[in-house]
């Protein structure tokens, strides 16, 4: 009687070590490859934002001279008493024309026929501090 065996069963099979050196040397060049790409995207973005940070400094230097003199020039400006002067009579001024606008709006004139009679119906109206 001749009896066969199945060299394909599982058991029969020559068993292969899932972790071999070359494995390992595989992955652990793929795993400094990876930290080489990391380090230099790394490098890179770095040298764009001290690229960047140069500008910005630089930016800054010029925006704070500018602001110095601005504010020198708003020093001179505030110890000219001429100028304030001439700005507190042009606010006064303006307050009371707003005064009259606002008067003129709010009276009620009555039945008026030409131009006169207007102005008559106003010296009628009084208002604090109007004349």
């Amino acid at each position: 009687m001749a009896q066969q065996i199945n060299l394909y069963l599982p058991e029969f099979q020559v068993k292969e070590e899932k972790l071999t050196p070359a494995l390992m040397g595989r992955v652990l060049a793929g795993f400094f490859g990876f930290l080489m790409l990391i380090s230099a995207y790394d490098f890179f973005v770095s040298m764009q934002l001290n690229g960047e940070l140069e500008d910005l400094q630089e930016t800054l230097v010029e925006e704070t001279r500018r602001n110095a003199d601005l504010n020198q020039t708003l020093a001179l400006r505030s110890e000219n008493t001429e100028l304030a002067d001439r700005l507190s009579r042009a606010e006064a001024r303006l307050d009371s024309s707003r005064q009259i606008a606002a008067f003129l709006t709010s009276t009620k004139l009555g039945n008026v026929t030409g131009f006169s009679e207007f102005f008559k119906d106003i010296s009628r109206a009084s208002m604090d501090g109007l004349s």
